[in-house]
């Protein structure tokens, strides 16, 4: 006799070709069919999306007007496309991911009556020195939304103390799923890549950073960054791993500081984990973040860090140990203790050797996915979630 599966609803803003969408991507792909029907609701927008159309038994929508920006007519045409594809389904959860996604996808499911609305948390986007509205704005959203949040999932411990501090859900509907990594290091470096192939020569110290490129990962620090450490290591390259909004505004400093001999912008990329192992320091200027998977994949391939002193990083990072933590928009900062690493190759190779063994074993990405498996069912039948 065949059991009704549970049908679950996933819904994130874009599936560019990051931390959170990359999680997302992994938990409906490893998620028992069997036991879930599994959906999606996105927007076509991103490099990822491909990959989608990749994972079997998903089914999907991809919604063009769901976008990042604020635009009234074009959030509520994604509002009721979302209501409507979920009273047509009776889904048993709704899953949301993204600050936008998750404010019309949990209010969204609530007009539906949907049961059970869990929201993860890749990172509240608010931070101190934030513009005062904004931030005002951001916080007042999160909390008209948390009173029909069944659960907030976070990634990290500095999620679940920041949304209590600022009042969004009891500390109760929290629960920690940390995000999986899987990396091949049999399989990297790749004999398909190589610095020559980049234009890059071997004697060349390479500093580098993989990000999408938009306000929150502060990709014209890296640059600034870049044009200080050039004073002192005249022949050191730069690589910008992805694109996004900011990608015109990126070149355009690149140019100013004449840099276009040093920094090299290689667009989205597939093959981020294969760079990484090229680059001799790995940096990552974000001003706010959740727990970045690109820090856990750089930690895996034994890189020396130099990144912001925020959220999940803290986490990550003991500075001075396995890395150096500096504070968010300190360009010079960065700058420093990243010609500290180039000048003292004996602290580099120290850094690098960090045991990071303990801290990445809780990243697996088939305890995530079972994790997150356990919540569900545990959620639908009334049981203990944490």
């Amino acid at each position: 006799m065949s059991h009704k599966k549970f049908k679950i609803l996933h819904i994130i803003t874009h599936l560019e070709l990051g931390g959170a969408q990359k999680t997302t991507l992994r938990i409906i792909q490893g998620l028992n069919q069997q036991v879930f029907e599994i959906h999606l609701l996105t927007s076509p927008f991103g490099y990822l999306v491909k990959e989608l159309h990749k994972i079997e038994g998903v089914k999907f929508k991809l919604i063009p007007a769901l976008r990042r920006e604020l635009n009234l007519l074009n959030d509520i045409i994604a509002f009721l496309i979302m209501l409507h594809y979920i009273r047509k389904n009776q889904f048993d959860i709704v899953h949301t991911h993204s600050p936008k996604a998750g404010f019309l996808g949990r209010w969204s499911a609530k007009l539906a009556g949907v049961p059970h609305i869990i929201h993860t948390v890749h990172g509240f986007p608010f931070y101190d020195k934030e513009n005062f509205f904004l931030r005002w704005l951001y916080i007042l959203a999160e909390k008209l939304t948390a009173g029909m949040t069944s659960l907030f999932i976070v990634v990290c411990e500095s999620d679940r103390i920041k949304g209590v501090s600022a009042r969004i859900g009891s500390k109760e509907k929290y629960v920690l799923i940390r995000e999986g990594i899987e990396i091949n290091r049999d399989k990297i470096p790749s004999p398909n890549i190589s610095r020559d192939r980049l234009g890059i020569a071997d004697y060349s110290h390479l500093i580098g950073m993989v990000a999408c490129l938009k306000a929150q990962k502060a990709p014209l620090d890296f640059v600034k960054m870049a044009y200080l450490v050039k004073q002192r290591f005249s022949k050191a390259k730069f690589a910008l791993v992805g694109g996004g909004p900011l990608y015109g505004k990126v070149e355009r400093l690149v140019k100013k500081l004449n840099l276009e001999n040093n920094l090299f912008i290689f667009g989205w990329r597939e093959d981020a984990c294969e760079l990484i192992s090229l680059f001799d320091i790995f940096v990552l200027t974000s001003v706010w973040e959740g727990l970045p998977l690109v820090i856990l994949e750089a930690m895996a391939l034994k890189k020396p860090i130099v990144a912001t002193k925020v959220d999940g990083i803290k986490e990550l990072i003991k500075d001075g140990e396995n890395g150096f933590l500096i504070e968010p928009g300190d360009y010079s900062g960065f700058a420093q203790k990243v010609i500290l690493l180039l000048e003292d190759e004996n602290l580099r190779k120290k850094i690098s050797e960090s045991d990071n063994s303990k801290i990445l074993s809780q990243f697996n990405l088939d305890l995530m996915v079972k994790q997150t498996e356990n919540l569900y069912l545990n959620l639908m039948e009334g049981g203990n979630v944490h």
